[in-house]
This record gives C-alpha cells, sequence and structure tokens, in this order.
C-alpha cells in the first residue's frame, strides 16, 4: 500500500525526481507496474488460488 501511494504521488512529479525513485530496484518496480503482493506472496509463480487466496 505505501508502495502505491508513492507511485500515485509521483504521477505529476518533476522528471528527476522520477528517475531518482526509479534507480531504487522497489520504486523502479512499482513505477514499472509491479503488483508487490504477487512478488511477496509467490515470487511471481502462479498460485492456485483465487484473488482473494482462497482455494
Amino acid at each position: 500500500m505505501l508502495a502505491t501511494a508513492v507511485a500515485v504521488n509521483l504521477e505529476n512529479a518533476p522528471l528527476t525526481l522520477k528517475d531518482e525513485v526509479a534507480a531504487d530496484p522497489v520504486g523502479g518496480a512499482v513505477l514499472g507496474g509491479i503488483n508487490l503482493k504477487n512478488l511477496l506472496s509467490s515470487g511471481l509463480f502462479a498460485m492456485p488460488v483465487d484473488s482473494d487466496g482462497f482455494r
């Protein structure tokens, strides 16, 4: 949630600030569109659950 808030706040930020955030691995991933929940929960592998985590 925090990473999404940072990305939303950077939408109209100056390009130099966006470049600084994009240099950070997590910031760059969020700006690139990665869903951190999927990364942390499954390592980007498919899981046999629905979007709420139910099997």
